[in-house]
């Protein structure tokens, strides 16, 4: 294994650590608004990202935590596309 796999690896779960931080206090901030708003972010896909601008000054240090997550998630992917290691089997080409 290389070290560029190593640090990509790495970036990788830095982008999901972040990411589901950033979600998980965001709807710990939701369900402290109102258990319609918590309950509405964990079944309903668009519900969260709807309460995190409605309520931007409660959110917006979360909504950076977990941005910073995905850019460094989508980082780590296009480096692991660039280096080719989403083939599915070394023999296929």
């Amino acid at each position: 294994m290389e070290s560029v796999e190593i640090v990509e690896g790495i970036m990788l779960v830095i982008g999901i650590i972040l990411a589901l931080v950033g979600s998980i206090m965001i709807l710990i901030n939701a369900f402290k608004e109102n258990l319609l708003w918590g309950f509405g972010g964990l079944i309903v896909p668009f519900v969260l990202p709807i309460y995190t601008f409605c309520h931007w000054d409660k959110n917006k240090h979360w909504f950076g935590v977990w941005f910073s997550g995905f850019l460094f998630y989508i980082g780590a992917l296009i480096f692991f596309a660039e280096e080719g290691v989403f083939r599915l089997h070394p023999m296929a080409g």
